[in-house]
């Protein structure tokens, strides 16, 4: 199969989305198919090993095409500007799309909606399977974070989503209460899939005392790390006034690792505290390190986030065979794969004082936190394998492709 995925993060840049989608293209490719990966030229979340170096605007990784497309600007809190620089590469790459040699199938990553929809509808119109891997619901994450409140905004963008879902083929979800978000948009059931984030479960957890922990003068103290993206999603308010109740114990340190929109207002919140550390986005390699090197991994959404989200982290944590503590609303998907793996604790987003005794708990309880992991990976070698998603995803693309001929005929 030809097969063009579309997204808007990938290699070298450090987002979950860029990771899974690598991960996929890559395997297809090993698969027997020739794949091409459209995405956007990164400006952000880049690990310090590329050097500030200027990416190729084309280049072959792990025996994948990649195409990247500038937008017009990098990353931004503002609604608006990420809107226009959305619109602006998902006209730049439905150019590309239309002019390219029709694939037999697209993969496409959601958000960014205007992407997904520009994918979704070039599939439809040039009588190609579209197969959507929706991560985040939007508009209505933007919506609850109070970030969109204009009401004809909000209603455009909410034609295009029930747009994208229509002219979709498939669409697969990680979180099963996704399913009721799209049954109420009017997608049949029939048309999702469920398929979990994955994670490499073939390497095994490394020892804490390892090189991360000297490189960033860690000792042999209890680390509690938190990587990945620090924007409006990300409740890292509660672990710094956490860190905060618990500055002048010297065993005890928060490593915070990634970039985003909100780093500097989290800067500037702990600048006083010994005992947080902020340090830059890490490369694929090292971010399994610094899991290597935890205690314990944090993974904060905020409280005013309602609709369904697995973050794409969980997998990776339990293949670390790491205890999770789990900043999340205690009826939402995550609480919910957390508590039954058993593969750690959960904490309602803004209850400082509740995170403070997790992490005493787990402090001065070794043998449950070494079984916590123990859970966690046991429960991502059955759930989360990277070949066996890869392999679902194979066969669901095929399936669309023979669904879309059988219409034709």
């Amino acid at each position: 199969m030809r097969i063009l995925m579309i997204v808007d993060r990938y290699h070298p840049e450090v987002r979950s989305a860029a990771h899974l989608f690598q991960d996929l293209a890559e395997g297809l490719h090993r698969a027997g198919h020739q794949v091409t990966v459209l995405t956007k030229m990164p400006r952000a979340n880049l690990p310090p090993t590329t050097g500030g170096a200027a990416l190729p605007a084309r280049e072959s990784v792990g025996g994948v095409e990649v195409v990247r497309i500038r937008g017009l600007f990098a990353a931004t809190s503002t609604v608006p500007l990420r809107a226009l620089d959305e619109a602006y590469v998902a006209l730049r790459m439905a150019r590309d799309v239309a002019a390219r040699q029709r694939p037999d199938a697209i993969v496409v990553y959601s958000p960014p909606l205007p992407l997904a929809a520009m994918a979704a509808v070039a599939a439809r119109l040039r009588g190609i399977s579209c197969v959507l891997n929706l991560h985040d619901i939007y508009p209505a994450m933007v919506v609850e974070m109070g970030k969109l409140r204009n009401p004809a905004a909000i209603k455009l963008a909410q034609m295009l989503e029930r747009l994208t879902y229509r002219c979709a083929t498939h669409i697969v979800v990680p979180a099963k209460r996704s399913r009721e978000v799209l049954a109420r948009n009017g997608v049949r059931q029939d048309k999702i899939d469920l398929v979990p984030n994955w994670a490499d479960t073939e390497a095994v957890p490394g020892k804490k005392l390892n090189d991360f922990r000297v490189r960033h003068a860690l000792g042999a103290g209890f680390v509690v790390s938190y990587a990945g993206v620090m924007g409006i999603y990300q409740d890292i308010g509660t672990v710094i006034e956490s860190a905060r109740r618990m500055c002048w114990e010297a065993d005890i340190s928060f490593v915070l690792a990634g970039d985003g929109v909100c780093l500097p207002q989290w800067k500037s919140a702990a600048r006083e505290l010994p005992n947080v550390r902020f340090i830059p986005p890490l490369s694929r390699q090292e971010y399994r390190e610094l899991l290597d090197a935890s205690d314990v991994c944090l993974v904060p959404l905020s409280g005013e986030l309602l609709s369904p989200a697995i973050p794409g982290k969980i997998p990776s944590i339990m293949a670390a065979g790491r205890p999770i503590i789990a900043i999340v609303p205690p009826d939402k998907d995550a609480a919910e794969l957390v508590n039954l793996s058993q593969s750690g604790m959960v904490v309602r987003p803004g209850d400082a004082a509740g995170l403070e005794r997790a992490i005493r708990r787990l402090l001065q309880d070794p043998e449950l936190a070494r079984q916590l992991g123990l859970n966690g990976r046991r429960y991502a070698e059955k759930e989360f394998g990277r070949s066996q998603a890869v392999r679902r995803f194979e066969n669901l693309i095929l399936e669309t492709i023979q669904q879309r001929k059988a219409k034709s005929a």
